[in-house]
């Protein structure tokens, strides 16, 4: 809340690396979206001569459109703070529940149930796209990756915090940038393989 008690959209980190960052997430939206447009012309351009790679492509093209529409949403959520003011919301409702002081045991717990849905969610697409597994797998598990590691650094539990903001290391920084080049790197592969010889 405002100082005059209207709600207002709050800026996450306004400096030059986290602009750079909402930067890297919109980049490898655009490269998302670019291998879904080539995956879904190729699929098109194939559908007389080729149905079944042409379906191959057109499932390619749906991975890529929610890869897209998932790097879009991350990069909101990452330069409005979202995910930090709901967990803002948690706390204040944990210290008026009275169970704040226990706040350490629930957020492992939490860590554990990210990390069981981010494995169900591997298994699942890759179940969803096993004719074209070879293809999706990098794609696959970079999209998972960075979905699990922005819940899990937003549920602020300590020693992962210790972890990610270490003063040797930047580990924050390096896996979140690493995960957005797996995402651009896939993309790029998948346009380059969706393009007419």
């Amino acid at each position: 809340m405002a100082a005059d008690s209207r709600w207002h959209l709050p800026i996450g980190d306004s400096s030059a690396i986290g602009l750079l960052t909402v930067a890297s997430y919109l980049v490898a939206a655009y490269l998302a979206h670019a291998a879904q447009r080539a995956s879904r012309n190729a699929g098109r351009r194939l559908k007389s001569n080729d149905p079944r790679e042409s379906e191959m492509h057109s499932l390619l093209a749906k991975l890529w459109m929610i890869v897209a529409i998932v790097m879009v949403v991350l990069a909101v959520c990452r330069h409005f703070a979202l995910l930090l003011h709901f967990v803002e919301i948690l706390r204040n409702l944990a210290q008026q529940e009275g169970w704040y002081a226990n706040r350490y045991r629930y957020q492992a717990e939490f860590v554990y149930v990210i990390i069981f849905l981010g494995v169900l969610g591997i298994s699942l697409m890759l179940y969803w796209l096993r004719s074209v597994i070879r293809r999706a797998l990098g794609a696959v598990l970079a999209l998972n990756f960075m979905i699990a590691f922005v819940i899990i650094r937003g549920s602020s539990y300590h020693p992962i915090d210790v972890f990610l903001y270490s003063q040797d290391v930047y580990w924050n920084l390096v896996l979140e940038f690493g995960g957005l080049c797996a995402v651009a790197a896939t993309a790029l592969q998948a346009r380059r393989s969706g393009q007419p010889p």
